[in-house]
This record gives structure tokens, C-alpha cells and sequence, in this order.
């Protein structure tokens, strides 16, 4: 008696393989290098609040983080959001670096929206802080941090 065994795939080898191709492909958002040392730092004291001197009185300006709040308010839809753009790709609708921007840009827009919206629960500015720039919105002044937000799709 002899047995005949018939391997079909059924693509599965190609959609595996454009899951692994390059598997080093990502996306990052945030501010890049390219915006410039001043929004990085902006971008970089807000992370982690800072203090100021100005002659003999210093003040804490106190801690904004407004990607990783973004990140921890809206896990659950970035992550349903990146699921629909992987199964995109394994139907073959998206190629992966589609997909990736793509998933960037959601985030971008989230992060954005959150900053505008004041969403983010962040601290307020304080009084003197408002009677400088002439604004009670935290992280908006001209907006340039704001603009800085990109998305690069990396290799």
C-alpha cells in the first residue's frame, strides 16, 4: 500500500515571505533630526520636565509627555489599526512599506489630535507662562513642535 502526499500551500509560503522579507522595516514617529536641535530639545524637556533659572528664582516646569500619553491612551486602537494594515498586506492590497507609513500617519494624526485637543491630560501652563505667550494651551505656541511630528518609514 503506498501513500500519496499533495502539499498545497495555498500561498501561505508567499505571504510568509513578505512578512519576513526585510524584517528589519519600521516606522517611527516622532520629531526627527531633521526638524532641528531646538525642537528636539523642546521635544526631549517635555518628555521629562525641567527647571528654569531666570536670575535667582528657578522653577519647575513639570513633565508633558505628549508621545507616550498618546501611546498609552489609544494602545488598543493603534494596535486594532495596525492589525487591519498587516492583514492588508497579507492579502496583498498594501505592500509593507505602504502599510508602515500608513500606520505612521494614524499615530502621527493621534498624537497631533491629542496635543490640539488637550486630550493628553497634560499640566497646564502656568499664569506666567500664559502671560508670556499669550495662550493657555500647553505645547502650542507656533505651532513648529507641533509641525515637527513626522514619519519615516526605516529600513
Amino acid at each position: 500500500m503506498s501513500v500519496e502526499i499533495e502539499d498545497k500551500d495555498f500561498g501561505w509560503d508567499d505571504m510568509m515571505s513578505a512578512l519576513t522579507d526585510d524584517r528589519s522595516d519600521h516606522v517611527v514617529v516622532g520629531i526627527m533630526a531633521e526638524a532641528g536641535a531646538e525642537e528636539l530639545e523642546k521635544a526631549v524637556r517635555n518628555e521629562f520636565g525641567f527647571k528654569v533659572t531666570i536670575g535667582k528664582k528657578s522653577f519647575d516646569v513639570p513633565e508633558r509627555p505628549f508621545i507616550r500619553r498618546s501611546v498609552d491612551m489609544h494602545e488598543k486602537e493603534i494596535a486594532e489599526v495596525g492589525e487591519k494594515f498587516g492583514k492588508a498586506v497579507l492579502d496583498g492590497k498594501l505592500g509593507k512599506k505602504q502599510a508602515l507609513q500608513a500606520w505612521g500617519e494614524y499615530l502621527q494624526t493621534t498624537i497631533k489630535n491629542g496635543i490640539t485637543s488637550r486630550s493628553l491630560n497634560l499640566a497646564e501652563n502656568a499664569e506666567s507662562t500664559i502671560e508670556m505667550k499669550g495662550s493657555d494651551t500647553p505645547l502650542v505656541n507656533e505651532a513648529r513642535m507641533l509641525n515637527a511630528i513626522d514619519v519615516e518609514v526605516r529600513q
